[in-house]
């Protein structure tokens, strides 16, 4: 569906998933290397969860593509009725319509509008549901999870250059790792 609402290529980044950090899908344990995706979840339900998430992120996404194309159209029709009724050349037979296709198209522009934002709130509450998954197989405290989950969104990663700067303050090995609590 979304060849019918284009948008051009340079927008559409933020209409992908984000990916999982590699630091934070290592932290899962059930993969020697790093990978993508649900598969580095040990438990089969949490790969379920994540495929979900990932699909409702997809369909929020195309909401937000048909929001934006459908506002404009919108927008554009409201402004034509606009026009239309103040030129003054407007058929007196048609000018009781025009009205009301103003009104239609800028109740619909309005609609469009709360439909975007109601979708792109879908796509942030979606991430962080993803993050809050991933980082549930973490062998930490629970004041650790909540803070890194709540490092804002940024780019196409789930969690970027906040993971990144807490990995370096903490790291005292090459590779890098997130710190986990050791059993005692």
């Amino acid at each position: 569906m979304s060849h019918l609402y284009p948008l051009p290529q340079s927008e559409r980044s933020w209409t992908k998933p984000p990916v999982v950090d590699a630091v934070v899908s290592a932290v899962t344990k059930k993969n020697t290397v790093p990978v993508d995706g649900g598969t580095a979840l040990k438990d089969p339900q949490d790969r379920r969860l994540e495929t979900l998430l990932r699909h409702s992120y997809d369909v929020a996404a195309l909401g937000v593509q048909a929001a934006v194309c459908g506002g404009l159209v919108a927008r554009a029709c409201f402004r034509w009725a606009e026009r239309a009724l103040d030129s003054g050349n407007a058929n007196p037979e048609i000018a009781p319509d025009l009205a009301k296709l103003e009104m239609g198209s800028a109740f619909l522009s309005d609609a469009l509008y709360d439909l975007l934002k109601a979708s792109a709130k879908n796509m942030a509450l979606n991430v962080a549901a993803r993050c809050t998954l991933w980082l549930r197989g973490w062998a930490a405290d629970a004041a650790s999870k909540a803070k890194l989950s709540k490092f804002p969104f940024r780019g196409f990663l789930l969690f970027r250059e906040d993971l990144d700067k807490l990995v370096v303050s903490m790291g005292d090995t090459k590779a890098p790792h997130l710190p986990e609590d050791r059993p005692k």
